[in-house]
């Protein structure tokens, strides 16, 4: 039985059709959920790509991670055991085919295939190729202009016309007409296609689509079919996502872009059945993470570091720890995979266990076990500012940040909701039951005792992850 795993970063649960979502964004998962596993409840380990990929691939918590120069950038340790490195021992090929310059080699993320490939990487190296490398570059001639703006943006968002919003949306017409910080799907789709095809069975395939993630391509959007408009129109929406402020159409440009993604899912799909190889092939297909849509005022997914205030109230809050971002779609489907829908909290840290049960194989003992583990499914992010737990059951969930006092969680904690009667989490309680503090007290680290890799993120991925929103 081969293995696919197809991860879509900044995929949000409720915007797929097949999790109940008014517009048609996902007809070919729609048609696939018919016949799959689906989780109603699936949790990331974290809220960005650098929380959530060590413990999709390892079963690490932020916790139980190490970094590279800063600590925002989370990166597995050399000796960690992961899901590739494990089939690989069974005898599978393993072949990764990605994007995001978050999942590098230098951060480890390749541990345990036997092709890896970073098209964002790849890209990367071009732009650094041609541009003066010292101690002080920082990349491309536009580097540093994003940054620039959103300041400027912020800055004077009060005024009647803000007067660098026309600079950003040229600035965005540059890169589209250049080189966009993200590579389409369709892309992605055929090379690592052409990856399996080079390769032989049984294989454990890992790909992932960045075109969910802000900033949302023009072109792509367009051809989900679900809005039409043109590149300068959708940059002028844009720019109210950077800068914080509500703006009705970028819903639409996301569920568009969403239809996009899937279509191309459908040709991956496609593509195994005129192969003869789709009823041999375990397809898992997740996110990373989710999205805030300004849900709570915010848009994003916790970029940069530390505490950021709600644009409406002020209110200073650490990581963002909603289900609008830690709650992702989940479907598997396969011969081996049973048909319908679990309720039941599930972490994405599992599914290592999940894929060697299918597989009938013996899995290495992952940090966090589905085996091992208690009833709460666990997301986590360590900064500078702290750790930040997010602790959940089938009907409560815990929000908790900077503390390994059990009583000064119980005293201080404010974002707790009752799960099963307020599944918006826009009620906060007090009153939460113990084994949920004792967990988060249990888990709980100091930022300083995470271990550090050797090594340095080169300028020029510095700036793709600037472009994409990281600082």
């Amino acid at each position: 039985m081969n293995v696919i795993l197809l991860t879509v970063d900044c995929f949000r649960y409720d915007r797929c059709s097949f999790n109940g979502h008014h517009l048609q964004t996902t007809p070919v998962l729609d048609e696939l959920a018919i016949g799959s596993q689906v989780y109603e409840t699936a949790i990331a380990p974290g809220m960005r790509t650098a929380e959530s990929f060590p413990g999709i691939l390892a079963g690490q918590l932020s916790r139980d991670s190490s970094y590279l120069e800063e600590i925002h950038l989370k990166s597995l340790s050399p000796d960690s055991s992961t899901i590739a490195s494990c089939l690989s021992k069974q005898g599978y090929n393993t072949v990764a085919t990605i994007t995001n310059p978050q999942l590098s080699t230098i951060r480890n993320f390749d541990i345990g295939f036997d092709q890896f490939r970073n098209l964002e990487s790849n890209a990367s190296s071009q732009i650094a190729q041609n541009q003066p490398q010292n101690e002080e570059s920082s990349g491309p001639p536009l580097s540093g202009l994003l940054d620039n703006f959103r300041r400027c943006l912020n800055n004077i968002d009060s005024a009647p016309v803000n007067p660098f919003v026309p600079a950003y949306v040229a600035y965005r017409e540059i890169q589209r007409r250049t080189e966009w910080p993200t590579v389409p799907a369709e892309t992605v789709v055929d090379e690592f296609l052409a990856d399996l095809e080079a390769t032989t069975e049984p294989f454990f395939g890992w790909t992932h689509l960045m075109d969910l993630h802000a900033p949302l391509h023009p072109g792509r959007i367009n051809a989900g079919g679900l809005l039409s408009a043109s590149s300068l129109t959708q940059f002028w929406w844009d720019s109210k996502r950077v800068r914080g402020s509500y703006e009705s159409n970028y819903e639409r440009m996301y569920d568009s872009a969403l239809k996009y993604v899937d279509a191309q899912i459908g040709r991956l799909i496609q593509n195994l059945k005129v192969k003869d190889l789709w009823d041999e092939t375990l397809l898992i297909v997740t996110g990373d993470h989710g999205e805030s849509l300004y849900d709570r005022g915010v848009y994003g997914h916790g970029e940069g570091e530390g505490q950021f205030a709600h644009v409406d109230t002020g209110e200073i809050r650490h990581h963002y720890m909603y289900d609008d971002v830690i709650k992702v779609p989940l479907l598997i489907h396969g011969s081996e995979a049973s048909v319908g829908r679990i309720e039941k909290p599930f972490s994405l840290c599992w599914l290592g266990d999940l894929i060697t049960d299918y597989l009938d194989v013996e899995a290495p003992t992952f940090p966090q076990s589905r085996k091992e583990s208690s009833e709460a499914v666990i997301a986590d992010a360590v900064t500078n500012e702290g750790h930040t737990l997010a602790v959940r059951t089938d009907e409560w969930k815990l929000i908790t940040s900077c503390s390994t006092n059990a009583e000064d969680i119980r005293e201080n904690t404010t974002n707790a909701y009752y799960i099963s009667a307020d599944p918006g989490e826009r009620v906060p309680v007090s009153d939460v039951p113990d084994t949920l503090i004792e967990t988060a007290a249990e888990l709980v680290v100091n930022p300083d005792n995470l271990p550090t890799l050797d090594g340095q993120v080169d300028a020029a991925t510095k700036q793709r992850l600037s472009d994409l929103g990281y600082r």
